[in-house]
């Protein structure tokens, strides 16, 4: 049975079946094969012509003509099981396959290829190939599912950067709507301000010229030339003070606006002896002026320009009846407050 129907009788599409049986391949390298999808075998031509070179340098060498050059290696033999390897690819192949590393140069240019290999692995039995094309379906199903499952997810993430950009088309689009309206609502707001001070305007044009009419048929008044009055001068270097004493006898004097209240205390001592136990008062506004104060001027005691002064005994003081008070002097001058 060859390698394409026993491919095809475990299992495998007669298309896959031949393609992997091609080239000359044997069970083990059909089944790596269609386990690897072709991977790897794209330069297995390039290889085949490369031992169909390798055997005619061979031939060449053997030839008559040629037996005095020195042979040249035709390929490589197995040490260990002593296969016939044409070039470096179906040692490596070789090797993987068999687990086998101890390999020699073959320098027999007379070796026909067309022989079969002095090793060939065991054939496989049916339930061997039924677990083979199982153990290669499985992994090609694989295979398939993560390429499936990596193909979603660059969906998923495709249709994701899809809904991102119509989320931020959509936002731009919305914030460019609201500046439109906000322009539009400032524009408004300015025109309205801009109309409103245009009215104004015109209504105070109006009110000029209703008063410019007005002006004009009323007849003017005639001019009355003001008489500006000097206000009196008032000259509050002296003062006038009524003095009562305690015999209810009136004196009046006149002093000096900075002279101190001690000075008039002295002219009552000396002018009017009252004896020397006695105090001086204003019915109103009602003060009692004590020692602290004999050294105040009149005029900082607000005693002008006119006052009244009561000499009471010290320590008893005495309440003026409003009756016995002299009044003072008309005077142009305000009284003191």
């Amino acid at each position: 049975m060859s390698v394409t129907e026993t491919l095809i009788a475990m299992g495998f599409p007669e298309e896959a079946a031949k393609a992997a049986a091609g080239n000359n391949r044997n069970l083990d390298q059909a089944l790596n094969y269609i386990e690897n999808d072709g991977v790897g075998f794209e330069n297995e031509g390039e290889s085949s012509s490369g031992a169909s070179s390798s055997s005619t340098v061979a031939a060449e060498a053997a030839s008559p003509e040629n037996r005095a050059i020195p042979a040249v290696a035709a390929g490589f033999k197995c040490e260990d099981c002593g296969a016939f390897l044409s070039n470096d690819d179906e040692m490596v192949r070789h090797a993987g396959q068999t687990k086998h590393g101890n390999f020699s140069q073959c320098d027999q240019p007379d070796i026909d290829d067309s022989r079969e290999p002095l090793f060939q692995l065991p054939p496989m039995t049916e339930e061997e190939k039924v677990a083979k094309a199982k153990e290669i379906c499985d992994k090609i199903q694989k295979a398939r599912d993560l390429k499936d499952k990596k193909k979603t997810e660059e969906e998923k993430q495709e249709l994701m950067e899809r809904r991102e950009e119509k989320t931020a088309m959509l936002s731009l689009r919305e914030e460019a709507r609201e500046r439109e309206i906000k322009e539009a609502a400032a524009q408004l707001r300015r025109q309205k301000v801009e109309d409103e001070a245009a009215r104004e305007k015109i209504r105070e044009q109006i009110r000029l010229d209703r008063e410019e009419r007005k002006a004009k048929l009323t007849p003017m008044p005639p001019k009355v030339a003001k008489v500006e009055v000097a206000a009196p001068v008032r000259d509050h270097s002296s003062t006038t003070l009524q003095i009562r004493l305690l015999d209810g006898k009136m004196v009046r004097q006149e002093f000096k606006t900075v002279e101190p209240l001690v000075m008039v205390r002295a002219w009552i001592e000396t002018n009017q002896p009252v004896g020397s136990s006695f105090s001086l008062m204003t019915p109103f506004p009602r003060r009692e002026f004590s020692d602290d104060d004999m050294g105040t001027t009149l005029g900082e005691l607000k005693l002008v320009p006119t006052a009244n002064i009561v000499v009471i005994n010290r320590g008893v003081p005495a309440v003026a009846a409003p009756e016995e008070a002299v009044p003072a002097e008309p005077t142009n001058e305000p009284a003191a407050q």
